[in-house]
């Protein structure tokens, strides 16, 4: 996979759990080339998405607390009004009492990039 190398020291300490080559757990090297090759009339880089995020939270069902599925190594969660790195934990406190009853928090997402367009809402920015 792609990504193994930039998280190769944080599996080390036990922080990341990565899962490479994603199709190849699916149909072996028949269906490779949908995340391996660029270009190609077989090219399908979020194919399997739908089973990764799946398996993630099948995966830490009982073991995490909170699970956050970022689709892309370039976004990131950003709590407004709180700062430093217990930001997200924060705001997630309030809910922590009711946490075995709720099944997901679902968190709206701004665009960021190009020159800003005159609308009433952030995302139509």
């Amino acid at each position: 996979g792609s990504f193994e190398e930039p998280l190769r020291e944080y599996v080390a300490l036990g922080r990341v759990e990565y899962v490479g080559h994603w199709p190849l757990r699916f149909a072996g090297e028949t269906l490779a080339a949908t995340a391996a090759a660029p270009g190609s009339e077989l090219w399908r880089p979020i194919l399997y998405e739908v089973e990764a995020e799946n398996h993630c939270l099948w995966r830490y069902r009982g073991r995490a607390d909170w699970v956050a599925l970022l689709h892309s190594p370039d976004e990131f969660l950003h709590v407004p009004g709180r700062a430093g790195p217990n930001a997200l934990s924060s705001f997630l406190e309030p809910l922590e009492r009711r946490r075995l009853r709720i099944s997901h928090v679902e968190l709206r997402q701004a665009f960021y990039g190009g020159p800003e367009r005159d609308a009433a809402t952030i995302v139509g920015r």
